[in-house]
């Protein structure tokens, strides 16, 4: 490790807003420089939400190597770039109101879609505009808001590699202490990574037998796994169930009154996400000869899953259907891991604590970094 104690920033962009953690390194781990920000796209670069481009046209020109984002992609795509810059320089201002007094700053990015060959775009975007050179509007943006950068920006890493890092490297993630796990981050969609041996990888590495859960569909519901337990995914449901319009309102706010609609969401929600868990838990048993020590869930369902208030129609629904399906379909040796005796072990399936996983793990690429050179200089 260096002398000195580098400010590393991570980004954290989502469909519809961005966030930025000013992160330091102790005793090599990530822990939070207490300053953050956060602000939406909601606006957009039009003055109201943008439309996404149908994704069949999206996948149909990235197959053609002909990817044309319209103009409207072009101009949201900028506001987003400056948008994250603000937030970027407002997160540093927690640190110094002057910028300039700051040293040069490392700054990881994570961001949902395809990326392009060299990591610095977006081909396919399921929620947000397509950019093919994302990573330099973004530099331009920070040149421009007054901050200083000690390397260009590294490729752009997936919200689920970015999450699974952080809750690894971070003094307060949740795979720090197990070698073998999956993580699940709940949001406007479904993020996942898996811990094999120590290390983290993207479902795609897997292998190609294997489909991320947004290309995954429920054998019991006949829909795919991230419109049934991701956060937007509910609150969609929810809202077609009990004709509310107001985007403002939520299917967890609506859970805690009580509402009848609200609840049978969150119900469907958990036992679907049993039946993913089991299908992770059996796959990785059976291709690999794993046995998962720990499966993790983050983001806002990670938040609901923590809820005592929400637990009698998500948490305990959880942890009883995938105990069932368990004891029905698992092996022995992933039985004597999770149902010991016939009893759950209530350590083996954990809501993450760290909100901010997707920003550390996205900072996270400069510790790597600094490793593997200091390691290369013996």
């Amino acid at each position: 490790m260096s002398n000195f104690a580098p400010l590393l920033v991570g980004v954290d962009g989502g469909a519809t807003s961005v966030r930025a953690h000013v992160v330091s390194v102790q005793h090599g781990l990530l822990v939070d420089a207490g300053a953050s920000a956060a602000e939406t796209f909601a606006d957009g670069a039009a003055g109201g939400a943008f439309v996404v481009v149908a994704i069949q046209r999206q996948l149909a020109e990235q197959a053609a190597h002909a990817v044309h984002p319209t103009v409207a992609e072009q101009r949201e795509a900028q506001h987003r770039a400056r948008v994250t810059a603000a937030v970027v320089a407002q997160a540093l201002r927690g640190l110094s109101s002057t910028l300039d007094k700051l040293p040069a700053v490392h700054v990881g990015v994570c961001w949902p879609g395809l990326k392009t060959a060299d990591g610095r775009g977006i081909l396919v975007a399921k929620n947000g505009p397509r950019c093919v050179d994302l990573l330099a509007e973004l530099e331009a943006a920070l040149v421009a808001e007054g901050v200083a950068l000690a390397a260009p920006l590294p490729a752009l890493m997936s919200d689920g590699l970015a999450c699974g890092l952080g809750e690894r490297l971070a003094a307060a993630g949740a795979l720090r202490d197990v070698q073998q796990a999956w993580y699940f981050g709940g949001g406007t969609g479904l993020a996942e990574a898996v811990l094999v041996d120590g290390q983290v990888l993207t479902v795609d590495q897997l292998g190609p037998g294997w489909k991320r859960g947004w290309e995954l569909r429920s054998r019991t519901f006949q829909e795919t796994f991230e419109e049934l337990v991701s956060a937007r995914g509910m609150d969609a449901r929810w809202r077609a169930l009990s004709k509310v319009m107001d985007g403002a309102s939520h299917v967890d706010d609506a859970a805690r009154r009580g509402e009848s609609s609200a609840l049978a969401v969150m119900r469907q929600a958990a036992a679907a996400f049993a039946e993913l868990m089991v299908e992770r838990l059996l796959k990785m048993h059976a291709d690999r000869g794993v046995v998962l020590q720990r499966i993790v869930v983050g983001q806002r369902v990670g938040e609901w899953l923590a809820d005592e208030a929400l637990a009698p129609c998500l948490a305990d629904v959880l942890r009883a259907e995938l105990a069932t399906r368990l004891s029905m379909d698992a092996p022995a040796a992933v039985l004597r891991l999770w149902l010991p005796e016939g009893v759950e072990r209530p350590e083996r399936l954990i809501a993450s604590r760290l909100h901010a996983a997707p920003a550390f793990g996205a900072a996270s690429v400069w510790l790597q970094q600094e490793g593997e050179e200091a390691a290369a200089r013996g």
